[in-house]
């Protein structure tokens, strides 16, 4: 079974850029807890902004 999951915590309380500390952790979990990260897409604006982070999880 596979799962689409969009991480988008932000630093300073939704301002800023995204939480890369908080998205590794949130990859840590996701291991631990039995599923394999396939894929991962960073969404941006127009202006080449990252404001989120779309990932494919599979379970293992």
């Amino acid at each position: 079974m596979r799962r689409v999951v969009e991480f988008n915590k932000r630093k300073y309380w939704g301002f800023g850029s995204v939480d890369l500390d908080a998205l590794n952790n949130q990859i840590d979990e996701i291991n631990k807890e039995g599923w394999e990260l396939l894929s991962i897409t960073s969404n941006t604006w127009f202006n080449g902004f990252v404001v989120s982070y779309t990932l494919l999880i599979e379970c293992k």
